[in-house]
């Protein structure tokens, strides 16, 4: 199974438990044998254990997903579904560039009610420093310091506005052929690791 596949198999398992769900019936712990989920009379299983041969495919995002079932399963149901469902781990790296993008706009039109000030993001305090801006590649710095005088200052916030900076120079025929979807995608998720799914399971 691809990798493609096998995050179209998540989220259908996903979508699949909450119908059996809306219909009032339930299911028994999917980790067991005797446990399964039939759509469209296809029997439909997943194993979150599984290998996924994709050299792009990074354990840290897997546990990102997993963790935020474990720290989000005491919401209510109908924002339990939303979370797992809508997670970035699941997107596309288009779909996740455009999560980001709307993260940012969310938490800049409410600045009174953002997240972002949350001790939870601390460990993203300090992400432009010397030390981290040398080990980027030459697009994130070209980005960074496109401006003659940046005003980026290291907090989480101005961390998500340069990702949906990166995403919108990205967005620009200009500067398209400098670097791939894939190989923007794979650097914000290298360089920022969980930034965004931290976000998301805390919104």
């Amino acid at each position: 199974m691809s990798l493609a596949n096998w995050f179209d198999k998540v989220r259908e398992l996903i979508v699949s438990v909450s119908k059996i769900h809306s219909y009032g019936c339930y299911h028994g712990a999917l980790n067991l044998k005797s446990s399964y989920v039939f759509v469209a009379g296809h029997l439909k299983m997943i194993n979150l254990e599984g290998f996924c041969s994709d050299k792009r495919f990074r354990w840290p995002e897997k546990d990102a997903f997993l963790n935020c079932i474990l720290s989000t399963c005491w919401l209510w149901y109908n924002e339990f579904y939303f979370k797992l469902r809508n997670h970035p781990f699941l997107l596309t790296p288009m779909k996740r560039l455009e999560y980001a993008d709307r993260l940012y706009r969310l938490t800049a039109a409410d600045p009174g009610n953002n997240i972002l000030s949350s001790q939870v993001f601390d460990q993203y305090r300090n992400w432009n420093s010397k030390s981290a801006i040398a080990s980027w590649s030459d697009y994130m710095q070209g980005v960074y310091f496109f401006k003659e005088k940046t005003d980026y200052i290291g907090t989480p916030e101005d961390l998500l506005r340069f990702i949906r900076n990166l995403f919108h120079h990205f967005s620009q025929a200009c500067c398209r052929p400098t670097v791939t979807l894939d190989e923007l995608d794979y650097d914000i998720r290298y360089f920022f690791e969980e930034f965004v799914d931290v976000i998301h399971r805390n919104l």
